[in-house]
């Protein structure tokens, strides 16, 4: 039994809502470009409303009906919605029956849930659906039978000697949602059999019991948490809390369970055994916990997830250059993607994934100031080491810093990336430049100072002592620091000109005989010049 309530208590009560969306609206502050590229890239995996898929050849129905409700999830793109419900509802019979691999008794409860949840989204008439009445054939598949009410139910042909009943906690959510916006009389039975999938931690399973248990109820001992239905649980009952109690814990529950399960980084994990982190769990999750309204836990999400989205900046291209704003399930696929591109094996997950993690992206963080570029200051040594540290980037974003011998492309979660290169040999200006993926570009030039042999050339080179001396160096960099030294003492300090010439007098002192004059610049110790002068009486 659920800790949240029996068996025979009432749930909802199955009156007609609006749907317009499955998601809060995203915070002002929030950057609109990676939800934007991701929604262009999901509209143009679309081939008039649906998704074909090259590899298998046949249209994907499903996917593109999960492609439907992401968009919707966002704003602005009602007509893409309507479109792909238009298309769906010619091929619906297809989708949700096995009629074209000539078995039409099998019939999918998950896929009509699905089919009339885009139904409700589009505004389309659920009950004359390209023919079909959703709202009856999803209730025809709604169990009446103890222990089991409320529980959906594939229908299998007779004929088909491998069908079985798939259904799940993803459709029973689903239908728990379409059924309630319908004003159906099984809304409630329907949503109170999707709470006693929830265990006492808050999660809720994903697979039901047999149809023979007794208690069709989530088990603590023996279920195992799943957070992609938790979360997908979460979005399709929040919309229904305010109307019911029990909907209400148990949507509470349920985030403060997805909350502890959200890793350092922002991401989650799914269901046993694909517990790695991975942008289809963190998508479903971070989407939840933005519409509960855990923003930071969303941010979050949504920073991890765009970190793992096609977004190549500058002159730092890769194979994905030409498919921005898709999201990779992992960063093993982000990596063969960037280097093999999306191929028809690839395009699948790609679409998937991307279509699953899209609505988090509404709560994408920017950056809190302009990109930024901060060298070293004053001179560098040539073949030393140097920091560069670009600031300003938007959480998850990718930047790429070029320059001299240097093509370094950076995506990370935090607004900071510091990178230590090595100044070239010789001397010069070396310029460098950090362009994020909007184009917001940052430069900066360092100064590099390599070996040099200076060109020291005195007034006199007999000069009586006490006298003044004037020397003249040549060959420094301009506003090189330098310094004269004579006899181990320093007799004059100063700075190159603009055309790298230093002039500097100086007393020839007391002492006779000959003496050496040393000029150093900045790192005196490859950067030097001499002359002699012999001081008389």
């Amino acid at each position: 039994m659920s800790p949240i309530l029996g068996r025979c208590g009432a749930v909802v009560a199955a009156v007609a809502l609006t749907v317009t969306t499955v998601a809060a609206p995203a915070l002002a502050t929030d950057d609109p470009r990676p939800a934007s590229q991701g929604a262009h890239w999901t509209i143009g995996q679309l081939t008039d409303g649906l998704v074909y898929n090259d590899q298998y050849q046949f249209d994907d129905y499903g996917l593109s009906a999960d492609m439907a409700i992401a968009l919707d999830a966002l704003s602005g793109h009602a007509d893409t919605v309507d479109q792909i419900s238009n298309a769906l509802a010619k091929h619906v019979n297809s989708y949700t029956t096995g009629t074209d691999w000539g078995y039409p008794g099998d019939v999918s409860a998950g896929a009509t849930a699905k089919s009339l949840l885009v139904a409700e989204l589009a505004g389309a008439d659920p009950t004359s659906y390209g023919g079909v009445d959703l709202v009856g054939q999803l209730e025809s598949m709604v169990s009446t039978s103890t222990p089991t009410t409320g529980r959906i139910e594939d229908r299998v042909d007779p004929n088909d000697q491998y069908g079985q009943d798939y259904a799940n906690t993803l459709g029973q959510a689903l239908a728990a949602r379409g059924l309630t916006v319908a004003g159906s009389s099984d809304a409630s039975a329907v949503t109170t059999f999707l709470l006693e999938q929830q265990c006492t931690a808050g999660w809720f399973r994903l697979e039901f019991s047999d149809t023979s248990a007794a208690d069709q109820a989530c088990n603590d001992a023996t279920d195992t948490p799943d957070p992609d239905a938790t979360a997908y649980a979460v979005i399709m009952l929040q919309p229904l809390a305010d109307t019911s109690p029990a909907v209400s814990a148990a949507v509470g529950k349920a985030e403060q369970w997805l909350l502890s399960q959200q890793k350092a980084d922002g991401a989650f994990g799914g269901g046993a055994p694909q517990t790695a982190a991975n942008a289809n769990s963190t998508g479903l999750a971070g989407w939840a916990l933005g519409v509960l309204g855990d923003t930071a836990a969303a941010e979050a999400g949504a920073t991890w997830v765009r970190a793992h989205q096609a977004h190549d900046a500058g002159r730092c291209t890769t194979q994905l250059a030409t498919q921005t704003g898709a999201i990779a399930y992992d960063a093993a696929a982000l990596r063969s993607g960037r280097t093999d591109g999306i191929d028809t094996a690839s395009a699948d997950q790609w679409r998937r994934t991307t279509a699953q993690a899209l609505p988090v992206l509404q709560w994408a963080p920017p950056s809190d100031r302009a990109l930024s570029l901060v060298v070293p200051t004053g001179f560098v040594r040539a073949g030393s080491s140097m920091r560069l540290t670009v600031g300003g980037i938007a959480p998850g974003d990718t930047v790429c810093l070029t320059g001299r011998n240097l093509r370094a492309a950076h995506t990370g979660l935090t607004g900071r990336y510091q990178r230590t290169v090595t100044a070239l040999r010789g001397t010069g200006e070396r310029s460098y430049v950090v362009r994020d993926s909007a184009g917001h570009r940052a430069d900066r030039t360092v100064r590099v100072l390599g070996r040099a042999r200076f060109d020291v050339r005195l007034s006199r080179a007999h000069v009586h002592r006490r006298q003044v001396e004037r020397v003249v160096v040549r060959g420094l960099f301009a506003d090189e620091p330098v310094h004269i030294k004579t006899r181990h003492h320093v007799v004059a300090r100063g700075t190159a000109n603009a055309n790298g010439v230093f002039r500097a007098r100086f007393h020839a002192g007391r002492k006779l005989g000959r003496a050496t004059v040393r000029a150093a610049g900045r790192f005196g110790q490859i950067r030097f010049g001499r002359a002699t002068y012999q001081v008389m009486r």
